[in-house]
């Protein structure tokens, strides 16, 4: 649940960085965005979104993906050792394993909204709701 909830607030915050979260599909500017703040190279990104983001949000745990560009597997690995942000290891030539801290990763996305709390005025179309006393 950690890991969906910080996945969502990573594409949150940086779409709104990017100003693709309204009305736009602007997938690129958001990924380079990510990357590089992310410090990793775009490709590595994407592969990250594919497998972490796209499996946890429409089948709840992340997934195996093939680039058939490159005809490389990616995998998956999740472990309190690993780091907050995803690192890409290479078991073979077709074969590499994302690792991630769910539980750091979070923590990165939250924080990234404690220090910027103003970001989240930006995003209007997905703008928190009001809670009122009846």
């Amino acid at each position: 649940m950690a890991l969906s909830v910080a996945l969502f607030l990573c594409e949150r915050y940086y779409r709104t960085l990017t100003n693709t979260h309204e009305g736009q599909r602007d997938d690129k500017a958001f990924k380079v965005e990510a990357a590089k703040d992310l410090g990793l190279k775009e490709k590595d990104f994407e592969h990250f979104w594919m497998v972490y983001r796209n499996g946890i949000q429409h089948q709840g745990m992340p997934k195996r993906y093939v680039d058939k560009g490159n005809k490389v597997t990616y995998k998956w690995s999740i472990d309190e050792g690993f780091s907050a942000t995803p690192e890409i290891h290479k078991i073979d030539a077709q074969t590499q394993e994302i690792r991630l801290n769910p539980w750091k990763f979070a923590e990165l996305m939250i924080n990234k909204f404690r220090a910027n709390p103003s970001i989240l005025e930006n995003a209007t179309l997905h703008a928190f709701g009001e809670v009122f006393d009846s």
